[in-house]
């Protein structure tokens, strides 16, 4: 986490930027995928291209709004691997009807 702080705060370069928010992105994610506590579970292709086809979303979506600016590359890789690891498994997740997928019995 202090490796993405300083590359953010002392690289000058775009890809020093881009590479703060997707570490910090990854690394939220994860800290909040483990405290969820999300079950191993079996292989899903379904799933995985659902989450794959979300990420490219996200990631084409960005590069079309007209912000620009070193902040803006940072939230942009954030926001795509903060939801790469925590968002959309845990919505993929919520969808499954597996009780194999959650932490506790479907009522």
């Amino acid at each position: 986490g202090l490796l993405s702080v300083l590359l953010f705060l002392f690289a000058p370069s775009p890809l020093a930027h881009k590479t703060s928010g997707a570490l910090s992105g990854a690394l939220f994610g994860h800290a909040l995928a483990c405290r969820t506590q999300f079950k191993k579970r079996p292989f899903l292709p379904k799933e995985y291209l659902a989450g794959v086809g979300g990420v490219a979303l996200l990631y084409l979506g960005g590069k079309v709004v007209p912000f620009e600016g070193s902040f803006w590359l940072w939230v942009r890789y954030f926001a795509l691997t903060f939801c790469a690891t925590f968002v959309f498994p845990a919505l993929l997740r919520s969808q499954s009807h597996d009780p194999r997928c959650h932490t506790q019995p479907l009522p």
